[in-house]
Order: C-alpha cells, then structure tokens, then sequence
C-alpha cells in the first residue's frame, strides 16, 4: 500500500489558495470514478490531504478573476461567496425542498457561533471550540453536508479554522 501524500498550501488570498490548490491538484492528484452519491459515474481529481494557510482571508475579491482570455468559466459568479455565507452559513433559513443548511445546522438547536465566541473569548486555549454540522442521519442522504465539522484554535490572538470536509 502506498504512503499518503500530505500537501501544504501558503497562500495570501482565498482566490490565490484556489489557483494554488489547482495547481497541486493537477500536478498530483489521483483519478477516480464516482460510484456513490452525487455525480455517480463521473471522473474526479482527488489528493490525499492538503493543508492550506491563507494569510490574508479577509482580503477582497473572495472569489477567483479568471482572466477572459483563459476560456475556462469562472468557479462561482462574483459575490458567490458573500451571498452563500449569508444565506447558508449566517441565517438558519432553510427553503422548503433543502434538506439542509450550514446555518441551521450551526443555530437552530443551538447557536453554536455564539456559544464559541463565549468560550474563545474566555478561555482561548481550549480544544473544544467544535463548529459541528454532522448528524448521523446524514448517511441515509443522497447528498449531506459537504463541510462535517471546524475545530477551532486560538493562537497569538489569532482565530484559526480546521475544517474538515467530506
């Protein structure tokens, strides 16, 4: 069995990850079929673990320019970003037909952002600041969260995010 690859990402904006993702992608990722899920039978690209530090998150635009003469379709429409945090991630909204949002599943039973605002701002050296959006009927769905759960860690005054993704 061969080793697992680890790849880092130091990056300055959330669009520069993106293109520097891209790139390890190309350069190392593996091929797979689908064959479960959403987009059963498509070929995917996949690497084994990619850590990603970007230094500026903040920064503005939050999405990708990709340049007209590239031919290739940008990743999200500008303002993407913003609309889906707000939509999605900030309000606990959920559209009839939606099985899920990221937001309801962050505020609706309990507010888990104000929770942990409370808990960093007094005790920043923990290791149970959790965003958690699992649940463990999410097997039975077609199409679950992609993001499972944030760790979260406070480090020279600095708040860092440890998503994992499915």
């Amino acid at each position: 069995m061969e080793d697992l690859t680890l790849h880092y990402v130091k990056a300055t904006t959330l669009p520069d990850a993106w293109y520097l993702c891209l790139r390890e992608l190309v350069k190392y990722g593996y091929k797979y079929e689908v064959q479960h899920g959403s987009y059963v039978s498509e070929q995917r690209l996949d690497l084994d673990h990619i850590t990603l530090l970007i230094t500026h998150p903040h920064a503005r635009p939050l999405e990708p320019i990709i340049p007209a003469w590239y031919n290739v379709p940008p990743p999200v429409a500008p303002g993407f970003i913003e609309e889906y945090a707000d939509n999605y991630w900030l309000s606990d909204r959920k559209e009839p037909g939606e099985l899920h949002t990221y937001g309801e599943r962050l505020l609706s039973k309990v507010d888990q952002f104000d929770h942990f605002v409370k808990v960093l701002s007094k005790t920043p050296n923990t290791n149970q600041a959790i965003l958690q959006f699992a649940e463990p009927t999410d097997c039975l769905q077609t199409d679950p969260p992609c993001v499972r759960h944030i760790d979260m860690k406070v480090k020279d005054g600095r708040l860092i995010f440890y998503p994992y993704f499915r």
